[in-house]
């Protein structure tokens, strides 16, 4: 007796993409790859080739939603945008405009996805694990030799641009010849780390200075310097309630009150809108949970009261 066959086709997928750069990447761009190679045409389809499909970040976001209780969470739509340009810049994905939407096309699809150009799993188990035995390509020291091969341009590139609300390209030569060769002589994505939020923090102010805030200089020759002097002032000191001009003066203030983020009654004027939505677009996170946020660190007093409106991106509760 024949068994069913699993119906909606199947898509295949490399073992070896645990050594990519997308699995270096966020979760949400990680989870929007895989989306994306699912959801594209597996064949020719009026105006779509193979590997292309249409999309738009509203079908995106209902597809990849997930529950939280009773909550029904999405990603923000700059999330979405910021990880179609990550793959974007690593060629993973080429874009075009159409009527409310986009056309995605998965570069080398065809190769990835015809059997004949795989191994059997049989084959590359039992000769792998042979070889390793007798210790062979795969050594130790060779894994660590391929994984110190991959740079996260992207990684590193999307950090300076969080951090000073830029829009640097991680694929131009210039960049990764400076990351390259910072890489090589040792430093850590934590090193690059340390240096980008120690300058952006020096600098930011400084109209002369802040044009700076660039790949070339920050990731050049002085680099060991700026990392010296981020890691000797990393320690920023906290400032205490008498301190803060915008310190809530009583408990009731300070309690914090989900329902209000993220009910009908958080509003936001004009004003308050354009100058949050960059804030919150440049940490990644929606402008409901930025407003959650501000709340929390105490942000607001008698005379300067939380801004009260329905956002069209928040959260919804399933009722």
């Amino acid at each position: 007796m024949s068994k069913e066959k699993i119906k909606g086709g199947y898509v295949l997928q490399p073992r070896v993409i645990n050594n990519s750069d997308v699995m270096k990447m966020p979760p949400v761009t990680r989870e929007l790859w895989f989306y994306l190679c699912r959801n594209v045409q597996w064949s020719q389809y009026k105006n779509l080739r193979r590997g292309q499909g249409y999309f738009n970040l509203g079908d995106i976001q209902e597809d990849l939603c997930w529950m939280v209780g009773y909550r029904k969470m999405t990603y923000s739509k700059p999330q979405l945008t910021k990880s179609l340009r990550r793959l974007r810049e690593g060629f993973m994905i080429e874009t075009a405009r159409a009527t409310h939407g986009l056309v995605i096309t998965i570069c080398n699809y065809d190769f990835y996805q015809d059997p004949n150009n795989y191994e059997g799993n049989d084959e590359g188990v039992r000769e792998g694990n042979a070889k390793e035995a007798e210790g062979s390509q795969y050594k130790q020291e060779d894994i660590k030799k391929d994984k110190k091969k991959e740079i996260p341009y992207a990684e590193i590139v999307d950090i300076l641009n969080d951090q000073t609300g830029r829009s640097f390209k991680s694929g131009t030569s210039a960049t990764r010849k400076v990351i390259t060769a910072r890489w090589k002589e040792g430093f850590t994505l934590e090193d690059f780390r340390v240096v980008i939020e120690s300058k952006v923090s020096q600098w930011r102010d400084d109209p002369k200075m802040k044009e700076y805030l660039r790949p070339e200089t920050l990731f050049g020759t002085k680099f060991e310097s700026y990392l010296n002097y981020g890691k000797e002032n990393n320690t920023p000191k906290q400032k205490t309630q008498e301190e803060s001009p915008l310190f809530i003066q009583t408990e009731e203030q300070q309690e914090i009150s989900l329902q209000q983020v993220y009910g009908m009654d958080f509003r936001l004027d004009g004003s308050h809108q354009e100058e949050w939505q960059k804030d919150a677009d440049r940490l990644g996170i929606t402008i409901q949970e930025y407003g959650a946020w501000r709340k929390s660190c105490g942000l607001y007093s008698k005379d300067n009261p939380m801004p009260t409106v329905d956002y069209p991106n928040t959260p919804t509760e399933e009722q």
